[in-house]
């Protein structure tokens, strides 16, 4: 669901032909993640969260223990914390 509201860019998928050598016969591919805006694999796993918490949301407002707000606070300084925002 994360990947249809576009909360995390496309990123391509590479052969790398040296770490195929080394794991013959099987292939061997690189997500390229550090294409993300974060430059890091977690705005996938951060969307993934979002979309989550939205749904539990969602759930609950519609069971009438609805709050106001809903909030997504990451205490990362890095990767994940820039993907939260």
């Amino acid at each position: 669901e994360a990947r249809s509201l576009n909360l995390f860019s496309t990123t391509p998928l590479i052969h790398s032909a040296p770490l195929s050598r080394l794991c013959h016969p099987h292939p061997v591919y690189l997500k390229l993640d550090l294409l993300q805006p974060s430059g890091s694999f977690k705005d996938r796993g951060m969307a993934h969260l979002c979309t989550t918490v939205q749904k539990m949301h969602n759930t609950a407002s519609n069971s009438g223990d609805r709050t106001d707000r809903m909030k997504v606070i990451s205490s990362s300084g890095g990767n994940a914390g820039l993907a939260v925002t």
